[in-house]
């Protein structure tokens, strides 16, 4: 009976952790919370295999070039009967979950039903296995849970499950028969027969090779994984002959930091049992080695790999210390622990308690999704297509979706190769705030490469609304976002009030319109000199009472022309469609901050000898 309740309880520790993340996940996507592009990246390539093709537009190459997941050719069925990205990240859930099994099974073997069950819990509490589930949508989800079964089949001798669950696993991302051939390792140390050492040493090998090459030969050096560790030498032999630079990369505080937050959930337990750690070992390396931040946290999908191992390695740790008398006489106070640390570790270092605060309020749509699915809602499904991050997964189902944030750096993802946006593209959605394009990836020469494309090319405005904006193209709009002028608009116009040292307002104008629920602003910019300064606005939205209805930033001109890129003399003009929520009253103000984008600070602005942080441009009647 007690089995039974135990297994009941599993059971439903999966059912509530699949059930969760999937909810997070159709929260997360409605609410366009999706902010990198690796959800999209990975939904087109199941749309385009689908439709019989596997080159991947956001990346420019096959997808096989980027990483080698041939999963993809398993899914597409799947995909093809259900075409959402949340089809992908309802999927990431279920086995992301389901890997609870396995290793209950692995632990009720070794250890007690009680013990086996807390360490099911614990990792189905795990931060690392939260943040892997939240972050996108990646493949090697679904390799935490094929090498969590490769792992129960080895442990239980079951070679046939063991050689399928492993090459299910390989097929997730190509450093994966690194796992499988290190399993063939472990099995020397474990005294296990022959067969358990070739044979996945074999499978592994005949995958990994084919693997490389067809990965290189798609991959036709645009994305170069190598910078990733070029710091430690150019060569093997140059590493070999100079380790120094690898070992003072190992034993940094960000990687023993990385181990922390690694193995503090099961109370560092894997060190007991230091052979099963072996699999560990080719990620542990390429993470810590890794000259990229990201690798070194459990905030991303890079731990999806090493999950399985941190809790089979647990398992035979807390093996190892049942088998002490003292430990077996207080088992009351291991189990306690264990489960002290797990709800700790989960609510401290995992994501729990930040995405219920999320899910009050910023998963709720707000205006800005609402306009954000109106801005899609009017680009035709076929069309080839450029956006800000947050715009891809919902406009991945097409043969042609470019990043914006390629174009804006002039590079392809890890890559010296340059990259130049298709001139098939027929439609832009942007957000001149999405932070990860223009912070994420910011130059102070980047505005070069949007200029290349948006006001040398002919655009329309077909909608616009605070920092969103829809535009057509081959068709010129001579009131584009921004413009450079030829000359003074008007010479009567005098200066309004001048920014810092290096431009003016020379005129401004502001429509408020009940109806549409929005303040249509024009501002012309005279450059007086040359700035290294990024300057921007913040936007304040005053109610007669002295409320702030809305605060907004806005970047001068789009980041077209970024105020550092003005010459003396210039003239500019740009125009922002500001939301005014519902319940304003009839009569507003605005008050605007300028700053600089890189430090911050404030730009002081006005008249003469009178000079502000805040700028007021008085009341504004509501028009219908």
């Amino acid at each position: 009976m007690k089995g039974k309740i135990t297994l009941g309880l599993l059971l439903l520790f999966v059912s509530a952790y699949i059930l969760y993340f999937s909810f997070l996940s159709v929260l997360k996507f409605n609410s366009f919370s999706y902010q990198d592009f690796d959800l999209a990246v990975h939904a087109l390539t199941c749309w385009n295999i689908v439709h019989g093709s596997i080159y991947n537009s956001i990346l420019g190459i096959p997808f096989l070039g980027n990483h080698m997941q041939p999963v993809f050719f398993l899914l597409s069925p799947l995909y093809a009967l259900f075409p959402h990205p949340l089809t992908l990240l309802l999927l990431q859930s279920f086995f992301l979950g389901l890997g609870a099994i396995p290793l209950y099974l692995i632990a009720k073997k070794h250890i007690n039903e009680g013990l086996a069950l807390i360490i099911a819990a614990g990792y189905l509490l795990y931060p690392g296995l939260a943040f892997v589930n939240l972050f996108e949508f990646h493949p090697t989800a679904f390799a935490t849970f094929f090498l969590m079964l490769s792992l129960y089949a080895y442990d239980f001798n079951r070679l046939r499950l063991f050689i399928a669950v492993s090459i299910l696993a390989m097929l997730c991302q190509e450093n994966i028969p690194l796992a499988v051939i290190m399993i063939g390792v472990m099995a020397v140390f474990e005294r296990k027969p022959k067969k358990w050492i070739f044979i996945p040493l074999g499978v592994a090998m005949l995958y990994l090779i084919p693997a490389f090459i067809l990965m290189g030969y798609f991959n036709q050096n645009t994305v170069q994984f190598s910078t990733l560790y070029s710091h430690l030498g150019q060569t093997p032999f140059q590493v070999f002959l100079n380790p120094g630079p690898l070992l003072s990369f190992l034993f940094r505080k960000e990687c023993l930091w990385y181990l922390f937050l690694l193995f503090l959930p099961v109370l560092f337990t894997p060190f007991l049992s230091w052979v099963r750690m072996l699999p560990l070992v080719p990620f542990l390396l390429q993470h810590m080695l890794s000259i990229r931040s990201s690798d070194l946290s459990i905030s991303f999908h890079y731990t999806a790999e090493i999950i399985p191992f941190v809790f089979y390695a647990a398992v035979y740790g807390l093996k190892s210390l049942l088998a002490m008398k003292i430990v077996n006489r207080h088992l009351f106070v291991l189990k306690s622990a264990l489960v002290s640390f797990i709800i700790f570790c989960a609510l401290y270092f995992g994501p729990y308690i930040n995405e219920a605060v999320r899910i009050k309020g910023y998963y709720k749509k707000d205006h800005s999704d609402i306009y954000k699915e109106r801005l899609i809602s009017q680009i035709p499904d076929a069309a080839s297509t450029v956006a800000t991050f947050e715009f891809l997964p919902r406009l991945a189902n097409r043969r042609n979706l470019y990043s914006l944030h390629h174009a804006y750096m002039g590079f392809h993802t890890l890559s010296d190769k340059k990259y130049t946006l298709a001139r098939d593209v027929e439609y832009a959605v942007i957000d001149f705030n999405d932070w990860l394009t223009f912070s994420g990836f910011y130059s102070l020469g980047g505005y070069k490469n949007l200029q290349n494309i948006f006001p040398g090319l002919g655009w329309r405005v077909i909608d616009m609304i605070d920092s969103l904006v829809l535009l057509e193209n081959n068709s010129s709009d001579a009131n584009f976002i921004c413009n450079k002028l030829s000359g003074r608009p008007d010479k009567s116009h005098e200066e309004i009030l001048r920014v810092g040292d290096s431009f003016s307002l020379i005129k401004s104008s502001f429509l408020y319109y009940c109806a549409d629920e929005a303040i249509e602003a024009t501002f012309y910019w005279h450059s007086l000199e040359n700035t290294d300064k990024d300057i921007q606005m913040l936007i304040e939205i005053i109610s007669g009472d002295g409320r702030v209805i809305r605060r907004l930033e806005h970047p001068i001109c789009y980041r077209i022309f970024p105020t550092h890129s003005w010459v003396k003399g210039d003239f500019y003009k740009e125009r922002i469609r500001i939301y005014i929520p519902e319940e304003s009253p009839a009569n507003i103000s605005i008050n605007i901050v300028f700053f600089d984008n890189v430090s911050g600070g404030v730009i002081q602005a006005g008249i003469g000898k009178d000079s502000y942080a805040v700028i007021s441009f008085g009341e504004i009647r509501c028009q219908e």
